[in-house]
């Protein structure tokens, strides 16, 4: 009895940790009503084989009479054993399987005992509960009889190299109900005097390596490091020695020796790995391990980028593509320019990042892209200067960075066009420069007709390429009681020195995830009219399909009515059109009609450019006094 009690002081003392052995909890929904049921009866074994159950010295004699698991307990019903006086009697018997306990310095034995109604029970039904070690007599840890109420049977400080434990009940009432439920087998690991080692690391070496490295324990004691992709670890078996590729502590043996590293390799790209090491001393008594873990890095990118182009205007130039992405996808894109040449463009260099610059101050440029950008915009540039471009995809960051540099680089130089006068150029950045028939309105979710950043509508709606912070944005117009179509207006633009003119407009549409939802009679219409004439001209429109629910909105190519050219995305992008006639003002008008749920529309970076009749009259001037001369 002393050192029984010295050993529960020692293991109450912190230094040796319980481990779940053995749990029998009858959670598992392919067992419940496995058991036996009257009449019969029909006996049916569990699906993991971890128990069995007799019941020769009771009658179950009706469908209702069993003794199985239902509702995650194991219960016995109306079983009619013998039914001895004081529960002395002989009853169903629930056995478990053979438990290994070996390893295990101690071992406890818990358990969960109830009614469902106490006050239908008699002196002869009981439910008790015992255990054999290694094959040897049966013992009772555990017993109730008459009328109790919910207790716990628990046994402790057992050893041995196995384990089985049996639960036996009676009662002979139809409302008699006596249960049991989470059947605990734990075991202790004997504590030791070994630290662990110190610092443990693992580092990402290439898409199918991983690099380890430790500091051993003040013993300099060897070191042994078991790895899975789980993240779930137990712990060796003292007095155990494992050799490299064994299963062990929920892993597999990768390092057992006396080093300080080790390169784990031939290991799955993208893949999170688990580690876990222990000290070893002398007679094998293990530490209690030290973990770390990391992802393996990418493959290099499958592909370049496809279909590489740019437009230019005289500030501007805007690249887009299309990240084709292949077996091994990019993780980001890297864009790197020149004013002088392709040539002039160094291929980035695997394991250095290049941080972003955007300036062309130096006379060059880059840029990091995130994965289904497919665009980007240098702006703040020279009128008529030519820029070079090149574009690599790259996976992982940091030291880890991989850029796909074989192959065909994908390129473009484009020129940006002669300076023109912008007469319109509304960023939506500040409040102001248009004018709506109505006041603007957001009801903080899905229905709006607002300049916004995005942050004061609905979350589900999402835009890539957003030109700056702040766009002007509708949807679902009328809910809130306007009247379709509203405008907004962009009045009295003074054009009288101006000719060639240009406008440009980028619009964007949330998808609705896979949906479209643009029906027969939803638009936007950009439209203009010159010196106050009192009838715009079609410049922009934006329709449905014309006839169906729920279709793709797209430009209207011919002004009937029905979308037929490219298609609005939740990326925003750019549309122009050339106006041909000029005068003296123009007016801007768009029209909004999305009156139902999910119909959205994003309008941002409003221009209207020309050239200069002052500027182009100073300029032949010029070139006439400079022939003459």
């Amino acid at each position: 009895m002393a050192l029984r009690i010295l050993f529960a002081l020692f293991l109450l003392s912190g230094l040796a940790l319980a481990e779940t052995v053995w749990l029998e909890d009858f959670n598992t929904a392919a067992d419940q009503d496995k058991g036996a049921i009257g009449p019969g009866p029909v006996i049916t074994s569990p699906s993991s084989g971890k128990w069995s159950v007799n019941v020769d010295n009771c009658t179950l004699a009706d469908v209702k009479d069993w003794f199985k698991v239902t509702n995650n307990v194991f219960e016995g019903v109306d079983l009619d054993g013998t039914q001895g006086t004081n529960g002395t009697g002989d009853g169903a018997i629930w056995t478990s399987e053979s438990i290994s306990i070996t390893g295990y310095d101690s071992i406890d034995i818990s358990l969960n005992v109830s009614l469902r109604d106490s006050s239908k029970h008699e002196n002869p039904d009981f439910i008790k509960a015992s255990y054999m070690l290694d094959d040897g007599s049966i013992t009772q840890f555990g017993f109730l009889y008459d009328s109790f109420g919910p207790d716990t049977f628990s046994v402790s400080g057992l050893s041995g190299d196995s384990i089985r434990i049996y639960v036996e009940m009676d009662c002979n009432g139809g409302k008699e109900n006596i249960r049991f439920d989470n059947v605990l087998v734990e075991g202790y690991v004997p504590p030791t005097s070994v630290d662990s080692p110190g610092t443990f690391s693992a580092t990402p070496a290439s898409a199918s390596e991983i690099d380890l490295s430790w500091t051993k324990n003040g013993n300099s004691d060897n070191v042994m490091i078991v790895f899975n992709t789980s993240g779930t670890f137990t712990n060796p078996i003292t007095k155990t020695h494992y050799a490299v590729s064994s299963s062990v502590a929920g892993g597999t043996v990768i390092y057992n020796g006396s080093g300080n590293t080790f390169n784990h390799s031939s290991l799955s790209s993208a893949t999170h790995y688990f580690y876990k090491a222990w000290s070893v001393s002398a007679d094998t008594l293990y530490s209690s391990g030290v973990l770390c873990d990391t992802t393996t890095s990418k493959e290099e990118p499958s592909n370049h980028v496809l279909s590489f182009s740019s437009t230019a205007d005289d500030r501007s130039i805007e690249l887009t593509w299309s990240d084709n992405d292949g077996a091994a996808t990019a993780d980001g894109f890297l864009i790197k320019a020149s004013t002088t040449s392709l040539a002039a463009i160094s291929a980035p260099s695997d394991g250095v990042t290049e941080s972003d610059d955007t300036d062309f101050s130096d006379g060059s440029a880059i840029k990091n892209i995130l994965p289904n950008t497919e665009t980007f915009e240098f702006s703040g540039l020279n009128a008529e200067t030519t820029y070079y471009f090149k574009i690599w995809p790259y996976s992982n960051s940091n030291s880890n960075i991989d850029y796909k540099t074989d192959g065909t680089v994908p390129s473009q130089s484009i020129a940006t066009t002669e300076a023109v006068t912008r007469a319109i150029d509304l960023d939506f950045e500040s409040s102001g420069g248009y004018t709506t028939n109505i006041a603007e309105f957001n009801d903080g979710n899905k229905d709006y007709f607002v300049r916004t950043n995005g942050s004061d509508i609905s979350s589900d709606v999402s835009f890539q390429n957003i030109r700056g912070s702040y766009y002007f944005a509708a949807q679902d117009i009328n809910a809130e009681g306007a009247t379709m179509p509203l405008y907004l207006y962009i009045n009295n633009v003074d054009i009288s020195n101006l000719t060639d003119l240009n406008f440009s407009i980028y619009i964007a549409e949330d998808d609705d995830g896979s949906n479209q939802d643009y029906d027969a009679g939803d638009y936007i219409h950009v439209d203009y009219d010159i010196d106050n004439s009192g009838s715009y001209s079609n410049l922009i429109w934006v329709e449905g399909t014309g006839t169906e629910r729920n279709s793709e909105p797209l430009i209207d190519t011919d002004f009937d009515g029905a979308g037929d050219g490219t298609a609005i995305t939740s990326t925003f992008a750019k549309f122009s059109k050339d106006i041909s006639s000029t005068g003296n003002e123009i007016d801007i008008r768009i029209s909004f009609s999305i009156g139902g749920a999910h119909e959205d529309i994003a309008l941002d970076d409003i221009l209207l450019t020309g050239k200069s009749v002052q500027t182009d009259f100073v300029l032949n001037i010029k070139v006439l006094l400079e022939g003459a001369l």
